[in-house]
């Protein structure tokens, strides 16, 4: 397993800036959001996955009243309410 150490230092706002060639590593850009993983006192920064927030608009206006509708009878099948 190939090792590297990158040494960042942390402002008094707790911002850390990401060495590039770590952004390169995980594929991330500006704006882009980080996971911090913590696990038996470790830390291990991961790309984050898309959030709402990132989501929001990537779904025509208009298809929202269809994907309400799917959702609500996914969710009513899922509580054995729907036949």
């Amino acid at each position: 397993m190939d090792v590297h150490e990158h040494v960042g230092t942390v402002t008094k706002k707790g911002q850390v800036t990401i060495p590039l060639s770590v952004r390169k590593l995980l594929g991330v850009k500006a704006y882009d959001k980080v996971t911090f993983r913590v696990s038996e006192g470790r830390v291990k920064s991961l790309p984050a996955h898309m959030s709402l927030e990132a989501a929001f608009g990537a779904v025509p206006l208009q298809n929202c009243a269809k994907l309400r509708r799917i959702a609500g009878q996914n969710l009513r099948q899922s509580r054995g309410l729907d036949s």
